[in-house]
């Protein structure tokens, strides 16, 4: 079990994407940055398979 349900990381993912910065994002909701980049770099990895 994830400490983080899917739901969660797409919106927070999809809210570092939109125009605001992954650091803002982090502060708001009491996360590290560099955790909000690795489920976005996985994000993106998976959106780049399926576009293929």
């Amino acid at each position: 079990m994830t400490k983080y349900d899917l739901a969660l990381k797409q919106a927070l993912i999809e809210e570092c994407l939109s125009a605001r910065s992954v650091h803002e994002v982090a502060l708001r909701h009491s996360l590290s940055a560099s955790l909000l980049r690795r489920w976005i770099k996985g994000y993106e990895q998976i959106v780049s398979q399926e576009v293929v």
